[in-house]
């Protein structure tokens, strides 16, 4: 890893830290609950904002141990394989988010959450699906992200296998390590997506319980970047060496990375224009409490939360 990399390591670290440090102030918690309260569309009655508090601040601090921890093995991993800087500079932001993901998901394990006898207990009246935590633009993205990433790298080796004296590159290693990471982590992203979709959630009130679902949709659509972003750099690493090497002409491999790289663009901001109509991080409330109203104006207000999805047990 070039010394330049080591900077922008350090300087990540550092940052990372210095969040973690200031996590412990209050004025941060405060902004990190009423951020989520503005995105998610709930407002946080006061009787829940300590519990509320301790799983947002958990959540992140996962999160930034987890990206931290995954930009080191990164690192390490290019101490011990040598490959060009612009690979290097693919694989280390791919361990960041990938530790992300591994960092949330742990913290969202973690919580347990138990009621005492006195407290009443509200359960569903219908079962959730994992469909409901998600929006399709989301679930369906990190799929078809995974599969871009597995059909490029399989015309990769098929293009390489109809040049005999071609050496396997650096990239294509590169582009199948990605590529089988994005794999897994999309396995994980279905399979710990559900789990902590199907886990208990004891509830003393509806109000509690449309939170719950909020911090649990916004674990799930955690993982669910993971597999898109290692699928996205898998696909960058392919696109930019691959071609040159099993001996593509340079002119027709320049025309083929300007409009990849035009097609990722305009295509990222395509998407950005839909997250911001559609608002994906709100899809679990359309689905599970249609009849809520946002009460973002002000944050720590109580909710007027209808008990409608819910039965109130013994």
């Amino acid at each position: 890893m070039t010394p330049e990399m080591w900077v922008i390591l350090g300087v990540f670290l550092g940052l990372g830290a210095g969040i973690l440090l200031a996590s412990t102030r209050p004025e941060y918690r405060v902004r990190a609950i009423r951020a989520l309260s503005r995105s998610v569309g709930l407002a946080i009655p006061v009787e829940l904002e300590s519990s509320i508090r301790n799983r947002v601040l958990g959540r992140r601090r996962g999160g930034i141990v987890g990206a931290m921890v995954g930009g080191l093995i990164a690192a390490a991993v290019l101490e011990l394989w040598t490959i060009p800087s612009t690979l290097a500079s693919v694989l280390l932001p791919a361990g960041v988010f990938a530790g992300v993901a591994v960092g949330v998901a742990i913290a969202a394990l973690r919580y347990s959450r138990r009621l005492t006898d006195e407290q009443p207990r509200f359960a569903r009246a219908v079962v959730v699906k994992f469909s409901d935590f998600i929006a399709p633009l989301e679930h369906w993205g990190a799929r078809a992200c995974v599969i871009l990433a597995v059909v490029l790298l399989a015309f990769s080796i098929a293009w390489g296998a109809s040049k005999p004296h071609a050496s396997i590159p650096s990239a294509l290693a590169l582009a199948g390590v990605l590529t089988a990471a994005a794999v897994i982590f999309l396995l994980l992203f279905e399979t710990l997506g559900r789990r902590i979709v199907g886990r208990g959630s004891p509830s003393a009130s509806p109000t509690e319980l449309a939170w719950d679902d909020a911090l649990r949709s916004t674990a799930v659509r955690d993982l669910a970047s993971a597999p898109i972003a290692l699928a996205l750099y898998a696909v960058i690493a392919a696109l930019l060496e691959l071609p040159p090497t099993f001996g593509m002409d340079y002119g027709l491999h320049n025309i083929i990375l300007n409009v990849s790289m035009i097609v990722l663009i305009y295509g990222a901001a395509a998407l950005t224009v839909v997250y911001v109509i559609t608002k994906p991080q709100r899809h679990f409330l359309r689905r599970q409490w249609p009849e809520l109203v946002a009460q973002t104006a002000q944050p720590h207000a109580a909710n007027a939360v209808s008990p409608r999805p819910t039965d109130a047990e013994g």
